[in-house]
């Protein structure tokens, strides 16, 4: 048991899978995450992600706002809105190669690559 940041040194990973998982943490926090998570890997490596996003609409905004106030209350979920998850891992270096919504673009999963790598 532990966080990211109890990897060892010497792991290196091909892949990471985080589904449902980063928007789960504040903006910061996210970030010192995927840095962490980033550093066990190489310019061939991939990350897998699927998430909620915000697209705009006000029944999105609704539903957010009650999930992340019952998160947050009774699931000790450090994150108390959606974080900007997509632009973490883009700033840490990941380029995206794929993406598809899904429920009326509330829902997103992606395939990013270290570097140049390419699928």
């Amino acid at each position: 048991h532990g966080t990211e940041a109890d990897v060892p040194v010497d792991i290196a990973f091909d892949a990471i899978l985080t589904f449902y998982f980063l928007d789960m943490f504040p903006d910061e926090r996210l970030r010192i995450m995927i840095r962490n998570l980033s550093a066990h890997t190489s310019t061939k490596s991939l990350w897998l992600a699927a998430d909620f996003r915000y697209s705009g609409k006000a029944w999105q905004q609704l539903l957010l706002t009650i999930m992340y106030s019952f998160f947050h209350r009774f699931a000790k979920v450090e994150a108390v809105n959606l974080p900007d998850w997509n632009h973490a891992l883009s700033s840490a270096g990941w380029n995206l190669r794929a993406s598809k919504t899904y429920f009326n673009n509330f829902i997103e999963s992606t395939v990013y690559v270290r570097g140049q790598a390419t699928l």
